[in-house]
C-alpha cells in the first residue's frame, strides 16, 4: 500500500467516526506529531544540564 492509498483510506475512515471519536484521534495525533516535534531538537549548548 503506498503512501496515496494510506491516505485515502485513513481519510475514509476517519468520516465514518462521530465528531467525538474524531476529536479523539486529532488529539492523538496532534500528541504524536508535538512529541515527534519537540523530541528531535537538538539540545542548545547552553539548556544542557550541567552534572555537579
Amino acid at each position: 500500500m503506498d503512501k496515496d492509498e494510506k491516505l485515502e483510506k485513513v481519510c475514509r475512515d476517519f468520516s465514518m467516526l462521530n465528531e467525538e471519536q474524531q476529536n479523539y484521534i486529532l488529539g492523538i495525533l496532534q500528541a504524536l506529531v508535538f512529541a515527534k516535534t519537540t523530541g528531535c531538537q537538538p539540545e542548545h549548548p547552553k539548556q544542557k544540564k550541567q552534572s555537579s
